[in-house]
């Protein structure tokens, strides 16, 4: 910013108030108006001739201080030009000195907020606090305005992309952001601070990184650590949960079998399919092993061509993520509907695609229309897992469907018995017979809550869930069953029908 640069009443009221070590308010009182007043000066507002007399004598300059250029050319050039990085110039310099924002607000007489704003070039500090923080920081009086104690340190392009990198390095190392912040005691929010660039960690925080992710003194500040690889990762990985999702299916393998062949749970494979986060280098290398895949498989795009993997994909935006975050549980409602809970580890991860696929598309067209994403995700979900199932010649229905036998290969376990689980006084018969010869056979003396009730309960859902389902009280169901039961057992010969 040049000299001439000041041109306007205010701007030229700041600069001297500022050379004159005044706050706004010191100035206001000096003069006999509100602060606000002044700050309305400094942002265009002209004052009456009577208070300019009044701020020329308040800030004791000639009575031509604020019409003559030639009061301004060359003075203040080196504060107002290098003023711009002064935050992150001070920052730099306390750390490197090993303060803390409030150690050195105690060492010159201010409120750890004032710091703070300072650092983030919020605010500036008057000709008076720079004194003393040159003081208390023990460097030269020229320290702040001549860019040869920079140079080499390079502060303003070093401590920008600190956050990236700490982020890249803790990824490489295979570690989330709340376990680095256990490593180096801190809360999983900081560490989320640091790696968005909204805050830096002092120097005693600073080591305590470098120890926990094992890396040399000088990590953070040496370009050629990064050179050539932060782009390949960022690269590649932006569609990594997709091809590890592909990979895992192709070896037929569910996401919890390969969590234990690499050590993790079955939640923390679908987070990274989700792309909620990624996995380390050395977690990355368990996952090749497993797979039984190429060094280069989630590098190399020629081992997805023509694959649906290469589908171009959007991203989430941050609402469309609290969105998945929030509506998880639909995914679980989705799949005890349909009796589908016993296989859970093998079908979430298609309800999660559903639900990100229903965040994506919902927009202020389906609100207008009063559905909420409750049922806007429920529907696409069960759209995800019926596309699933047709793929295996099975399917879905909305309402329970007699269509297919009671017991095969994949949901044998799910239903146990004609009778189910309840107490009373007949005795549980195990059955292997298909659904529909039951129902068609009964269903003439049912009434038609009967039926609805005998369709559900067929299907192995207890008395609460049916209750639920259906809408109505438990003790009906309950009864509903009872009779059922009394029906089959004077209308059918036990031994005709179950073998």
């Amino acid at each position: 910013m040049e000299t001439t640069d000041l041109i306007t009443f205010g701007e030229r009221m700041t600069y001297t108030r500022k050379k004159r070590g005044l706050s706004g308010k010191q100035l206001a009182e000096l003069i006999g108006v509100k602060p606000n007043t002044v700050y309305c000066w400094a942002e265009g507002k002209q004052p009456g001739v009577v208070m300019t007399q009044k701020i020329i004598k308040a800030l004791e300059v000639p009575d031509d201080w604020f019409e003559n250029d030639d009061n301004f050319k060359g003075k203040g050039t080196k504060t107002v030009k290098k003023i711009a990085d002064f935050g992150k110039r001070l920052a730099f310099t306390r750390r490197k000195k090993g303060l803390l924002q409030r150690q050195l607000a105690e060492l010159i007489g201010v409120k750890p907020d004032a710091v703070c704003c300072w650092e983030a070039n919020r605010k500036y500090p008057n000709v008076a606090t720079i004194q003393r923080i040159i003081k208390a920081l023990e460097v030269p009086e020229n320290w702040f305005v001549n860019d040869d104690h920079f140079k080499d340190q390079d502060v303003n392009t070093k401590i920008a992309d600190f956050g990236e990198r700490l982020a890249y390095t803790r990824k490489k190392r295979g570690l989330l952001q709340r376990q680095l912040a256990k490593l180096v005691g801190e809360s999983e929010r900081a560490v989320g601070c640091w790696e968005t660039g909204r805050c830096y960690p002092d120097v005693s925080k600073f080591r305590k990184i470098i120890k926990a992710l094992k890396v040399p003194e000088d990590w953070f500040e040496h370009e050629d650590n990064f050179k050539n690889q932060k782009s390949v990762p960022v690269k590649k990985i932006a569609d990594f949960g997709k091809r590890l999702n592909y990979t895992r299916r192709k070896k037929g393998l569910l996401q919890r079998q390969l969590g234990e062949l690499i050590g993790v749970d079955q939640r923390t494979v679908s987070l990274w399919e989700m792309e909620r986060y990624y996995p380390g280098a050395s977690k990355i290398q368990e996952i090749i092993k497993a797979l039984e895949v190429p060094e280069d498989w989630f590098e190399n795009d020629n081992n997805f061509k023509d694959q649906d993997i290469r589908k171009p994909g959007k991203k989430l935006t941050k609402e469309q993520q609290k969105l998945v975050i929030d509506y998880e549980h639909v995914i679980y409602r989705v799949l005890k509907q349909y009796n589908l809970t016993p296989f859970r580890e093998r079908l979430w991860d298609i309800g999660e695609i559903g639900l990100c696929e229903a965040a994506l598309r919902w927009n202020e067209h389906n609100q207008s229309k009063g559905i909420s994403f409750f049922t806007f995700a429920f529907k696409r979900i069960q759209s995800e897992l019926n596309t699933e199932y047709k793929k295996e010649k099975k399917c879905l229905y909305p309402t329970i469907s007699l269509d297919q036998p009671i017991q095969n290969d994949d949901f044998a376990d799910v239903f146990g018995s004609l009778v189910g689980d309840t107490d009373d006084e007949f005795e549980r018969i195990e059955y292997n017979i298909l659904v529909e010869s039951v129902y068609q056979k009964v269903e003439p003396v049912l009434s038609s809550s009967e039926k609805v009730t005998l369709k559900h309960w067929l299907h192995g859902e207890k008395c609460n869930d049916i209750a639920k389902t259906l809408g109505v009280n438990f003790n009906t169901i309950s009864a509903n069953i009872a009779n059922i039961k009394n029906k089959c057992k004077t209308f059918f010969d036990p031994k005709e029908m179950f073998s």
